[in-house]
């Protein structure tokens, strides 16, 4: 883990996760979840003032998910305003490609979307800032995709 310390494990249930998240960027503002180490779990990286960073590492085994990365051709190239739709198990998941964040951080332009027990995913719908809108159906879980604005063929980026 590139010498950070470990400061606690992330808890399975991201609906309990996710208050206590927004709890903290209150306190820190430059708190931002990121998938660190590429194993599909979102982890919490804290840059500290005149200090070494934090990395609260998520040692959960965790639910499906799916990660999805957006390369722009006629939009900007990363894809900046793109809003992604992942529909599964009857419910849609909406992201929206930002950059920026707060002081010290930024965004990850990798959206995660955790999906539970479900295993597959019905719709993957992305809407690119020209207008363009592009769908795929029927997906695999526990995998990282890249899709390219105007390209049909979706990239499946390996895991560790």
């Amino acid at each position: 883990m590139g010498g950070l310390p470990v400061l606690a494990g992330a808890r399975k249930n991201s609906s309990v996760l996710t208050p206590v998240l927004a709890a903290l960027q209150l306190i820190v503002p430059a708190l931002k979840p990121r998938i660190r180490n590429g194993d599909g779990r979102p982890e919490i990286v804290i840059v500290n003032m005149n200090r070494t960073p934090s990395l609260l590492h998520n040692r959960s085994r965790g639910g499906n998910f799916l990660n999805v990365a957006v390369t722009g051709t006629k939009s900007n190239r990363s894809g900046i305003g793109a809003r992604i739709i992942v529909t599964a198990g009857g419910r849609k998941r909406v992201s929206e490609v930002m950059s920026g964040g707060s002081y010290y951080s930024s965004n990850s332009l990798v959206s995660h979307f955790g999906l539970g027990s479900i295993s597959t995913v019905d719709q993957l719908e992305i809407r690119w800032p020209s207008g363009l809108v592009q769908k795929w159906s029927a997906l695999a879980v526990n995998q990282k995709l890249t899709a390219t604005e105007g390209v049909e063929e979706l990239k499946r980026i390996p895991q560790p």
